[in-house]
């Protein structure tokens, strides 16, 4: 037994980056137990349409019968969805493949401290708590530092890299086309465009044009809905989005100040520049939802890392790691804290209660609610259904289809009368969303609830009290806003189970501290 150890501990010593590597996915299948409430609201619509496909045949959400494409990670939902069919839960094929994309990204790094400094990076950042709430964060990353190995290689299979990249995720195309362009301008001056065109022909462009016609043809969208959705509404800076620079700032400034201390400044900039100006570009002109852990910008993150490291830049890339620790430790922070309290999440809860009842709901926070309750569910966002993907929901939409249940995220400014009682706007924002629900809520005699979005002490909660800091502050909650119709035949039921589960009947008494946030 002894020797047996001591062989253990030697395998660990000698290839201790992969095995520090494999124990984070060893830690999270002991820390995060095969509960579907760890996970977050837009993961959990992709597990819809993942179980759809397994189990039904079509990429649809809810009990939908005709295709819609809500799920934009094409080849991650795919994945989940065979691992679905042949017995295993979503959740954990979700950690599987992380597992082997932190174990991918630390083996791509030079060996020695490089390889222990990536599993820092990995683990004190923001994209690994992002992962482990169902994100394919990591599992995208992977695959764009494992394109950027094979341009800086100089490698014949970088097209099908890209390929693959691109299936994941439709914005790979914008972190691909960089190196794409690049390695064709390279191989021209080297008198080689005509093979790597060929290559870039056959492994990338006609492949990628049948999926593309493929999926035009079979949702009946040119465009992802996803993208017609975060490309509505007006940016505050120009073409620019205020908060979509800010996410970006997060992973650029640390860059750029490493870069500053660098060996050859002005080549790696202009690699780097290279590399990352176009998705820079690209996501500073897109709003952002969503962007859990700051999802969006790890390609950024990991590919600068990978580009010091490449380099030997000790110094830089030391730098660039502390600052963006220092620069996203709310992003880990808060990525960390909806881990440990996710138990509690009362949408999960509230909609495993519900589901016996049966209904019908339009929701902006379709994940838990339609992942769970069964019910048919539509995406006042658009996000899951076509209709309100374009434009604001109307007022006539909500009466044609008669839904039993109403649940917004909203600020609750905006259920005061004087708001509910002035005229409805036109433009696609989520306040102008909020006040079309609120005044066919108030016109059509719905019941209002606010419900909790944790039900109970969280760990974090009883943590706080346990050490004496527990404020009135920290007794604060957020809420969502539920409405009954009174001409839904359960109603009576379902009231009971929203005050079961802490919801609070609109008129009573609180203290409101933010937008939905109360203090009681």
């Amino acid at each position: 037994m002894g020797g047996s150890v001591q062989l253990a501990v030697q395998l660990l010593y000698r290839f201790r980056a992969q095995g520090i590597g494999l124990s984070l996915l060893f830690l999270a299948f002991l820390i995060l137990p095969s509960d579907y409430c760890r996970l977050h609201e837009d993961a959990l619509m992709l597990f819809e349409y993942a179980r759809n496909l397994a189990t039904r045949g079509i990429i649809t959400f809810g009990n939908a019968t005709v295709p819609i494409e809500g799920a934009t990670d094409f080849l991650w939902m795919l994945v989940i969805a065979a691992a679905y069919a042949a017995g295993v839960p979503e959740y954990y094929s979700v950690l599987i493949l992380t597992g082997f994309a932190i174990w991918n990204l630390v083996m791509r790094m030079p060996k020695g401290g490089w390889r222990l400094w990536t599993i820092v990076a990995v683990a004190t950042t923001p994209y690994l708590y992002s992962a482990l709430q169902g994100f394919s964060t990591l599992v995208f990353s992977a695959v764009y530092c494992w394109c950027c190995d094979l341009y800086f290689s100089r490698d014949r299979r970088l097209f099908a890299a890209v390929l693959l990249l691109c299936l994941i995720r439709p914005d790979g195309v914008i972190w691909a086309t960089p190196l794409v362009v690049s390695r064709l301008w390279l191989d021209r001056k080297e008198n080689r465009f005509r093979e790597a065109a060929g290559r870039c022909l056959v492994q990338l462009v006609l492949p990628g044009a049948g999926y593309f016609l493929w999926r035009a043809w079979y949702f009946g969208e040119l465009l992802p809905l996803s993208f017609v959705v975060k490309t509505t509404g007006v940016p505050e800076w120009g073409w620019f989005w205020m908060a979509s620079v800010f996410y970006s700032a997060l992973v650029v400034v640390p860059a750029l100040v490493a870069i500053c201390f660098a060996e050859r400044k002005r080549d790696l900039l202009f690699r780097w520049l290279l590399l990352f100006g176009l998705p820079l570009f690209f996501y500073s002109m897109v709003r952002l939802e969503q962007n859990i852990g700051n999802r969006f910008f790890a390609p950024l993150f990991f590919g600068s890392w990978l580009l010091l490291c490449r380099q030997k830049q000790n110094r830089a890339a030391s730098i660039f790691l502390c600052i963006s620790i220092a620069l996203s430790a709310n992003f880990t922070a808060g990525g960390l804290l909806t881990l440990v309290n996710s138990g509690q999440n009362n949408l999960c809860l509230l909609a495993k209660r519900i589901a016996p009842i049966q209904g019908k709901l339009i929701t902006s926070e379709p994940g838990n609610l339609g992942f769970y309750s069964g019910w048919h569910v539509d995406d006042s966002w658009g996000l899951n259904t076509p209709a309100y993907a374009p434009r604001l929901i109307k007022s006539s939409e909500l009466q044609l289809n008669a839904y039993d249940l109403m649940v917004s995220n909203c600020d609750f400014n905006l259920l005061t009368p004087e708001a509910v009682a002035t005229a409805l706007p036109t433009d696609k924002t989520w306040e102008n969303q909020c006040k079309v629900l609120f005044q066919f809520a108030n016109t059509q005699g719905y019941e209002s609830f606010l419900v909790p979005l944790q039900f109970g002490k969280t760990p974090s909660r009883r943590f706080k009290e346990w050490i004496g800091i527990d404020s009135f502050r920290d007794r604060c909650q957020w809420y969502f806003w539920f409405a009954v119709s009174p001409n839904f035949k359960n109603a009576g039921e379902l009231k009971a189970i929203l005050i079961e589960q802490g919801g609070l009947p609109l008129g009573r008494n609180y203290r409101q501290r933010g937008a939905a946030e109360l203090c009681l």
